[in-house]
């Protein structure tokens, strides 16, 4: 299946110091073709070698339930789609559906992500959530291959339930993910009467997860850390990371010490178990709380960078980094960025570059409300943003909510979840 589109909308912006002029390319308008994907909610991107763009949809694709799909460039800077895979959510099928997150890409050229819905749970109530893989056929299709099917054999879900965010791999080949929900019902959340920041009331409160490959075939699941509710953390919406040593980096929407969100660390203790440190519990306050779908971005020194959709001076969300020392190996955050009072609300992460500025995305406030890309540079000691594009809806897109992508040019790729030709979401990029 393929279709192309390119519309391009130039915007030079007049900022403050360190301004400067940036274009962006809308790449593709979704909803332009019968079965072509919908609404990228939360969605990132990943780029090849060969500069081909890969990305799913949470609806849309031919049964409407989402998409995989694939942009390849042409030489006269238009981009070509083919739609990879459309996920189902009817009863019949037995893959998953709505996915979210990303994709991961291997070495082999296989592609991993997740769906929120569906898969592996029919005896439970149908709608659990999976982790598929992606393979080229060799005659230009591809398979689907379901990996694990989460909380297939019904009952108390302890190997998680609803996962919302791409995967990480390791260099053997291990996949590591979160779910939202799920995990450890052993606590007294049975008991206790429901509440949004409290314990999980027979829902667990999420997991994070390892798939292995096993010798003979298949894959393995292990549950690394469920969340308990309370000072640990609650609801992990973002994916993970890795560092050198292996451990593992990501957040909770809410849960620690005032129950509005954490950062945490998870450390394998070699004999197949692995213990958790909370490295921040955000205060429901001035320096943010409720960091939701992003991954985190990691330097060379330790630092860790990301977002919080509300709180900071106007509650309309912060860009933190969490400063590493290695003599006292602790963690201390710094509010790098308060969004204005006329919105912010970022969803995703941040990336950096090689000078260390960093660049996001809001899912609302810009010029016309519908969310923007911000920079944000380092001067004498303090932060200062400018705004390289404002969404405008109807043209470029409106309320980009997943990470920004960034290539070796420079150049930033993201997805809307609405707006564009069709009101469906958009690909675009951002050219300094």
């Amino acid at each position: 299946m393929e279709r192309k589109s390119t519309v391009t909308l130039a915007f030079v912006m007049f900022l403050t110091a360190g301004a400067w002029a940036a274009t962006q390319t809308v790449l593709w308008n979704f909803g332009s073709t019968t079965g072509d994907g919908a609404s990228p909610y939360t969605n990132s991107l990943i780029l090849d070698k060969k500069g081909n763009l890969y990305g799913v949809t949470m609806a849309g694709g031919a049964y409407g339930a989402g998409a995989v799909f694939k942009l390849s460039p042409r030489t006269n800077g238009s981009y070509r789609e083919t739609i990879l895979y459309s996920f189902c959510s009817k009863a019949s099928c037995a893959d998953g559906y709505t996915p979210y997150g990303g994709l991961l890409l291997d070495s082999k050229g296989n592609l991993y992500g997740t769906t929120y819905s569906g898969a592996g749970c029919n005896s439970y109530t149908g709608i659990c959530g999976a982790v598929y893989e992606l393979s080229p056929s060799g005659s230009g299709g591809w398979t689907e291959t379901i990996l694990y099917g989460f909380c297939e054999g019904g009952g108390d879900c302890t190997g998680g339930v609803y996962p919302l965010a791409g995967l990480a791999i390791d260099k053997k080949g291990n996949l590591y993910g979160t779910t939202s929900l799920g995990g450890d019902y052993s606590d007294a959340s049975h008991y206790l009467p429901p509440s949004y920041y409290g314990p999980c009331v027979g829902t667990g409160c999420g997991a994070v997860f390892e798939l292995s490959p096993s010798t003979g075939g298949g894959w393995t699941e292990s549950i690394l850390y469920a969340f308990t509710g309370f000072g640990d953390g609650k609801s992990p919406y973002g994916g993970l990371i890795l560092d050198p040593q292996g451990n593992l980096y990501g957040t909770t929407a809410l849960g620690g010490a005032t129950l509005t969100g954490t950062v945490f660390e998870l450390t394998s203790n070699g004999d197949g178990t692995w213990s958790e440190t909370v490295l921040h519990s955000f205060g429901a306050g001035k320096d943010g709380y409720s960091p939701e779908y992003l991954t985190l971005s990691r330097t060379s020194a330790g630092n860790l960078f990301g977002t919080t959709a509300y709180g900071g001076t106007n509650n309309t969300g912060i860009v933190w980094e969490l400063v590493y020392s290695k003599t006292k190996k602790t963690y201390t955050e710094k509010v790098l960025h308060n969004f204005s009072a006329s919105g912010g609300s970022p969803l995703g992460g941040v990336v950096l570059d090689s000078t260390g500025n960093v660049y996001g995305t809001t899912d609302t406030g810009g010029a016309k409300g519908l969310g923007t890309v911000f920079e944000l540079s380092k001067t004498t000691g303090s932060w200062t943003e400018a705004v390289l594009h404002n969404f405008t809806g109807s043209n470029n897109g409106a309320n980009p909510s997943g990470d920004l992508l960034r290539d070796s040019n420079g150049n930033l790729y993201g997805m809307t979840y609405i707006g564009g030709k069709y009101n469906l979401g958009t690909v675009f990029r951002i050219t300094p």
